[in-house]
């Protein structure tokens, strides 16, 4: 059962690497991703600067809630989920899968109400990984 730990360890440290990883990419970017102009219709160049002003505020205050997830759950995971504290993975899938499923839905409203394609395929494996990991934490326990 050990190994089925060190697997779900494994994938919550990958999930929290890409919840980083999200976030540094939108906090670092000077600009909106390419699907958000698709969905608004419109080209950066395009925007009147307070528009792009707004709009960057918005991407990087999502950008600091992933990176914020990431770094609440580095802390879950590395002092007592590795503790073996049963708590902890109750509160990783609380915390990662809800940021996840929130973000799922924002991003199916935009796929489904505007010509934005947002990119689900890492973001779906992304919420995979996360529910895999916390269903292996369930199992080594038994």
């Amino acid at each position: 059962m050990r190994l089925l730990f060190r697997l779900a360890f494994v994938g919550y440290a990958l999930a929290i690497l890409q919840f980083a990883g999200i976030g540094i990419v939108f906090l670092m970017s000077d600009r909106l991703m390419p699907y958000h102009l698709a969905a608004m219709g419109t080209q950066w160049e395009a925007m009147a600067p307070g528009m792009q002003t707004m709009s960057l505020d918005f991407m990087k205050s999502a950008g600091a809630g992933f990176l914020m997830v990431a770094v609440a759950a580095t802390f879950l995971l590395i002092i007592p989920y590795r503790r073996g504290e049963a708590w902890a993975n109750w509160a990783l899938a609380a915390i990662l899968l809800g940021e996840f499923g929130l973000i799922l839905s924002r991003m199916i409203d935009v796929a489904t109400n505007t010509p934005g394609r947002p990119v689900f395929g890492p973001f779906v494996a992304l919420g995979a990984i996360t529910l895999a990991s916390f269903l292996l934490s369930l199992v080594s326990r038994r």
